[in-house]
């Protein structure tokens, strides 16, 4: 049995919508990786994925994060 690989999901650009983040995990957890992201990841602010500030701190916490090897955008 292979290890879990840890991976962080973020989307800094474009909004993706919740399908986007549902294919996402699919795919990552059939790759065998652990999944972490902000809980607001699905947010949108015309056709961004939220305003800069929280696209900017969800970078910003995936790599400070020391735990999370891996980083991973969604995009549509």
């Amino acid at each position: 049995m292979m290890d879990k690989k840890t991976a962080f999901l973020i989307s800094p650009s474009a909004y993706s919508g919740t399908d986007s983040l549902k294919n996402a995990k699919e795919i990552l957890r059939s790759w065998n990786f652990n999944i972490k992201y902000l809980p607001n990841i699905t947010s949108k602010y015309y056709y961004y994925a939220g305003d800069y500030k929280r696209r900017a701190n969800e970078i910003n916490s995936a790599y400070k994060d020391k735990y999370f090897r891996y980083i991973f955008t969604i995009f549509q």
